[in-house]
């Protein structure tokens, strides 16, 4: 059962970010409309694989259950902005709250439809349809693969045939399925008591889509790559404009938010900052004590007693206290300075990798000592990694650090 005659939307753009390229491709869509599933196709043997199983079984259990399918038109080049593009759609449907949009589970799914034209050519050639992908990266494949073969029988004088082929993944390549049929051999089935939706309301509700996102985080100074890597996802974006209305500069909350603070929620395999204790805020005040320089209190004079570590070094200290266990970011670097005068261990590793690499550009004699044998300098590079700690350097793990960046690991 199909929606095709009454379609819910009609002459829509999706806004496809290349930042890589600076630039952002307007796909347009000409309609999407409601159907029904008919289920899927369960492979059996090859890890459930198409290529390789020795039986494929139907299941039925979603049929029946709606499904928005959206139609574009032929406005993408090559298989990068075909996966940016679907990648675009995912995105959306997640930051509307509408969908997972998880490709592997089936909640969402992407053919391409794919021709190839001579240099010069108006009309468009012979168009492929390839199914099957499961990732954005299949997606990406399968449109250049198509692209090189056709390409490859059109300089054959070789004529393209109009055909439904899948991506067979082990491969690499895609593979004929069926001719491709006609629209009226498609024997779609109109559902007559489908009514129209006004949805004008709807629309005049919508939240900043992705697209504005970027383009306001642009308009604060950001590059594209940081204004997309921020609205990557709603949570993302809602993070960093609390952090900066509660007082941090775009620039230096897009940086710390997309370097140290994605650094630990991928070191704890969190998927979102939202997943850690962080707030906004906090974030802020700690930008806001290493730019104004007010680390203050205990873990100024603990810090200056032990002539200890910068203000900088200081706060990615105190940045794991504050993503782990919440709270202010003044208690979170007296802890990290020693608070009362105790010994707070260090043991992160970017941060012992930071001291580490300053006693060893300090001793470029001793280092190349021990490179030529002399072992026994192990010792003075670790007491005077302990040295510029202060003493709270995790000694175990510093060994570690310090073997593998003398060994030009």
């Amino acid at each position: 059962m199909s929606q095709h005659l009454q379609p819910l939307a009609s002459a829509g753009v999706l806004h496809v970010p290349l930042p890589e390229e600076g630039r952002t491709v307007a796909l347009r869509i000409a309609r999407a409309h409601l159907e029904e599933d008919s289920g899927k196709l369960v492979h059996l043997g090859a890890a459930g694989a198409l290529a390789g199983a020795t039986a494929s079984l139907a299941d039925y259990n979603r049929a029946g259950a709606p499904l928005l399918e959206v139609v574009s038109l032929p406005d993408l080049r090559g298989g990068r902005e075909a996966a940016a593009a679907a990648a675009e759609l995912q995105r959306l449907v997640r930051w509307l709250g509408c969908g997972d949009g998880n490709m592997a589970e089936g909640s969402l799914r992407v053919d391409v439809n794919v021709s190839v034209r001579r240099r010069g050519a108006a009309a468009l050639g012979t168009k492929v349809e390839v199914k099957n992908l499961n990732s954005f990266a299949n997606v990406a494949r399968a449109v250049d693969f198509e692209h090189r073969r056709q390409a490859g029988q059109l300089a054959a004088a070789q004529p393209v045939a109009q055909e439904t082929r899948l991506w067979e993944e082990a491969g690499a390549r895609s593979v004929s399925m069926r001719a491709k049929e006609g629209l009226a051999d498609y024997r779609h089935v109109w559902e007559p008591d489908l009514a129209r939706l006004a949805l004008g309301a709807a629309a005049a509700e919508l939240p900043e889509l992705p697209h504005q996102a970027r383009a306001r985080l642009q308009q604060l100074g950001l590059a594209a790559k940081e204004a997309c890597l921020l609205a990557d996802s709603r949570e993302s974006a809602r993070f960093f404009d609390a952090c900066c209305a509660a007082g941090a500069p775009p620039a230096a909350a897009a940086r710390w938010q997309l370097g140290d603070v994605a650094a630990l929620l991928a070191k704890d395999k969190r998927g979102s900052v939202a997943e850690s204790a962080l707030q906004p805020a906090a974030l802020a005040e700690l930008l806001a004590e290493v730019a104004g320089g007010r680390i203050s209190g205990k873990a100024r004079a603990t810090a200056r007693a032990r002539a200890a570590l910068t203000r900088a070094q200081m706060a990615k200290e105190a940045l794991p206290l504050l993503m782990r266990r919440g709270g202010s970011a003044a208690a979170a670097l007296a802890e990290a300075a020693g608070g009362d005068g105790g010994a707070a261990q260090i043991s992160d590793e970017a941060a012992l990798e930071e001291l580490v690499r300053g006693v060893l550009a300090d001793s470029a004699q001793q280092v190349a000592e021990f490179r030529a044998g002399k072992e026994k300098l192990k010792g003075f590079f670790l007491g005077a990694v302990m040295k510029r700690s202060g003493g709270r350097a995790n000694p175990g793990r510093s060994e570690e650090i310090l073997m593998r960046l003398l060994s030009g690991s």
